[in-house]
């Protein structure tokens, strides 16, 4: 169980509108601190929810994937889909970073498995899973994990989920500011 939650090195502060899938391995068990405030972090599943279960539009937004990759990625999210049969997947384009979270959530549906023209330039690749239960998403983030580890999926990869926080931020703002969480939070090479 907790090999399956590992997946995605480190799901990036609270303050960034996410809350963490995982923990890192030398921090499993224990609360994680950003700076010397409060701490921004919680655990996957911890009783004090901030995210009500399956906050926002069913889907995923996507950037930083080849082709191959988006496919790869589409099969993890298919065979962990369940109940709700059908999770659209909508590569992140250039111009999705300049709009608010919440407004490129609204258009995954229309978006779904589109290559944009222009895709988004990021430093890793990137996940983001919206309106999905706890279930769901534990079964997406160990899925992750079991693609990254077999060489389909890149071991950077970042993965997050949406929150009420984050919806008004700019996709740009949201994504630097999980990405640099995760960056900070991957345990050091051995």
């Amino acid at each position: 169980r907790l090999i399956a939650m590992r997946a995605c090195a480190l799901l990036s502060a609270l303050v960034a509108g996410y809350r963490p899938l995982s923990l890192p391995p030398r921090q499993r068990g224990a609360m994680l601190r950003m700076d010397e405030k409060e701490s921004q972090f919680a655990q996957f599943g911890d009783s004090n929810r901030e995210v009500p279960e399956g906050f926002g539009p069913l889907g995923c937004l996507a950037g930083g994937f080849t082709e191959a990759q988006l496919e790869d990625l589409g099969g993890v999210v298919d065979k962990c889909s369940g109940p709700v049969g059908y999770v659209p997947i909508a590569p992140l384009a250039a111009e999705d970073m300049s709009q608010t979270l919440s407004s490129v959530l609204d258009q995954v549906r229309e978006r779904d498995a589109i290559i944009p023209n222009h895709a988004a330039e990021l430093d890793l690749p990137f996940v983001l899973f919206s309106g999905m239960t706890a279930e769901m998403l534990r079964d997406m983030v160990a899925a992750v994990t079991e693609a990254k580890r077999a060489g389909r999926l890149p071991m950077e990869t970042a993965c997050a989920v949406a929150v009420p926080k984050a919806m008004s931020k700019a996709l740009s703002q949201v994504m630097v500011e999980v990405i640099d969480d995760q960056q900070r939070n991957v345990a050091p090479p051995e």
